[in-house]
């Protein structure tokens, strides 16, 4: 199964949210989560400006973009990744490595 983002819209894997667990069984997500998330994008729609390419790495909003969660699409993610359809507006910015 391949999805295919449209218009200027891309498919993006957000890193898994770090979180810990207290001596009392409590999970607690790191704070940090709910400010922005950092991204990979794997598909890009067919009106998404040029500067945006497969495996570029980006910091989005947390509450950014639509969540896949489908059970027909269990085999294109493990477990704690988050697949999301977000558009080229959502992204604050672009993370280089120097």
């Amino acid at each position: 199964m391949k999805v295919i983002p449209q218009g200027f819209r891309m498919l993006v894997r957000l890193n898994p949210v770090e979180e810990y667990t207290t001596e009392g069984g409590i999970i607690v997500p790191d704070k940090n989560s709910q400010i922005t998330r950092i991204g990979t994008i794997l598909a890009v729609g067919d009106k998404v400006n040029e500067q945006w390419k497969v495996d570029d790495l980006f910091i989005c909003d947390y509450t950014a973009g639509s969540v896949l969660d489908s059970p027909h699409l269990s085999q294109l993610k493990p477990k704690q990744d988050t697949l999301r359809i977000i558009v080229q507006e959502d992204i604050m910015a672009r993370i280089e490595e120097e």
